[in-house]
Formats: C-alpha cells, sequence, structure tokens
C-alpha cells in the first residue's frame, strides 16, 4: 500500500463519523451501487476539497445530510437485512468502487478497517461475493475509457436526474453494465468479477 493510500486509509478510520449517500438499485440478480461520502463537517474534509465542490455543485446539501441522516450503525442494520451482503446470488456492478466500499465496510462492521489491502479485499469478498467493477471491464474493451458520465456518453445511456447523486449514478451503472455485458462481452463474466 502507498504512502497515500495509507494515509488515507489511517484518516478514514479516525473518522468518527462520515456521511455516505449510496444508492443501491436491484435488477434481477444484479444489484449496483453507488455512494457520495464526505465527513459530516465539509470544511473538515481532509480528502477531497474538489469532489466536496463538485457535491456541492451537485445538490448535496452537507448539513441537512448531517442533521437528518441515519447513523453508522443503523445504516449498516438495514444493508445487513436487505439481502445484498452476504449472499452469492447477488451480484454487485459498480463503477470504479473502492473508496465506495470503504465507506459501506465502516457501517457493516462497526470498527476500523483492516490495515492491509489484503484484509480489505477479504472483507470486501466476504459481504460482496460477486462485484463487477465497470472501470475494470472497460479495459477489456476496444476504445472504451473515461470516468462514468464520459463512458454513459459514449455508449449511449442517458442519465436520469441530477448527476453524482447516488440513486441517479446507480440507475446510470445498472444501465451501462447491462449495455457492456450485451455488446462487448459473450458468455459468463465470472473471470472479471472481484477486481476493484
Amino acid at each position: 500500500m502507498g504512502k497515500d493510500m495509507r494515509t488515507r486509509w489511517i484518516c478514514a478510520n479516525k473518522m468518527s463519523r462520515w456521511i455516505c449517500d449510496y444508492g443501491i438499485g436491484k435488477s434481477s440478480n444484479v444489484a449496483s451501487g453507488n455512494s457520495t461520502s464526505a465527513s459530516s463537517n465539509a470544511n473538515e474534509d481532509v480528502l477531497a476539497d474538489d469532489s466536496i465542490e463538485l457535491l456541492c455543485q451537485s445538490a448535496i446539501d452537507f448539513k441537512k445530510n448531517n442533521e437528518k441522516s441515519i447513523n453508522e450503525r443503523r445504516s449498516g442494520e438495514i444493508l445487513m437485512l436487505s439481502g445484498i451482503v452476504l449472499n452469492d446470488s447477488v451480484h454487485g456492478v459498480t463503477f470504479h468502487s473502492g473508496y465506495d466500499f470503504r465507506c459501506l465496510l465502516k457501517r457493516l462492521t462497526c470498527q476500523n478497517l483492516p490495515d492491509t489491502q489484503v484484509g480489505f479485499f477479504n472483507l470486501i469478498n466476504m459481504y460482496f461475493p460477486t462485484v463487477y467493477d465497470i472501470k475494470h471491464l472497460m479495459k477489456f474493451c476496444n476504445s472504451l475509457h473515461g470516468e462514468l458520465t464520459k463512458l454513459a456518453e459514449l455508449l449511449e445511456v442517458e442519465s436520469v436526474g441530477i448527476c453524482h447523486q447516488a440513486g441517479s449514478n446507480t440507475l446510470l451503472t445498472t444501465c451501462m453494465f447491462r449495455k457492456l455485458k450485451n455488446n462487448f462481452f459473450s458468455g459468463s463474466l465470472k473471470k472479471y468479477a472481484s477486481v476493484l
């Protein structure tokens, strides 16, 4: 783990409260998720000044989220009861979401994250046995590149709702996964699973 990654890891473990706006959509046996994450006080977030600005421009109201959001433990309980985690028959779909999983794992375990990447990925594989990361799948598709909105444009998938919000991005991710699967892959995608 590089020094920068290690520093971010430590910061994430020390944060007492982390707002995590995650959208989860279920379609057949595919669950798609995206999250928008920032500390409860956007002015004190040491990890992502650019992201905070982008989210504010996308109508994320950090003050309201801080006042009305459910706490970490309760959000973890709801996620555990949803049937999405610890379920081999649910296939997760995400877009470049290592940090999103950090947020989800903190809620599910109510503990600090493991000190190593191996420990982190072991937890991901336990809670989310099959995950497809579109950013990884793009490596096997000629001419596809870019972030979420650029890929949607290339695949001619229309975004619904406000960009950079979890619900809208979740729907977009699900639609893009289906389009990638149908247009660029034949047969099972299993060999591309669980790489973030």
